[in-house]
């Protein structure tokens, strides 16, 4: 049970908490998150789907790191969300402002990056999604690398591939 209860902590934590820079510690933005079942209903069911990518970053001098390891978050593209993502992309830390909603957890979904920084998401329902993971190293004792976070859209079903980059950098 208390693998349960981390692993739901942690879906949220990574979707809403985590949307922000952990290195700069950017100012809090609380947000009132407030889920509608119309803005959920869509997400809950299994659907025909799949989600593949590969989440990396270059570092200067030219090697990659990827997310090996990393959880790697698909969760809903609602008017909820995409207000946290606009002020994690703002340079603000979203919080909400009171708990997590027990609904969320039933939507996100969590896969882990394998060792070259590939994921998958199968059984997808047709909607739009955010896809968020965090690529990070260490360099003299310094955290470096950052959260990326893209966006996918599933309503045709099939199979659709994101790359998550440089150019999905939240910060």
């Amino acid at each position: 049970m208390g693998s349960v209860r981390r692993f739901n902590s942690l879906v949220f934590a990574i979707a809403a908490l985590a949307l922000s820079s952990c290195v700069t510690g950017p100012p809090v933005q609380e947000l009132a998150f407030v889920y509608t079942d119309d803005e959920f209903g869509r997400y809950a069911v299994d659907g025909d789907a799949t989600v593949t990518g590969q989440a990396f970053l270059r570092q200067r001098g030219g090697g990659v790191v990827v997310c090996a390891g990393a959880p790697v978050v698909l969760f809903p593209k609602t008017p909820t969300f995409d207000r946290a993502v606009e002020a994690a992309r703002e340079g603000k830390q979203p919080m909400p402002m009171a708990g997590a909603d027990e609904r969320f957890k039933k939507v996100a979904r969590i896969a882990t990056c394998d060792a070259q920084g590939n994921f998958i998401f199968e059984r997808i329902p047709r909607a739009r999604w955010y896809v968020f993971s965090r690529v990070t190293w260490e360099v003299a004792d310094s955290a470096q690398g950052g959260e990326l976070i893209g966006e996918v859209d599933t309503s045709d079903g099939g199979e659709h591939r994101i790359l998550l980059t440089d150019a999905n950098r939240v910060h």
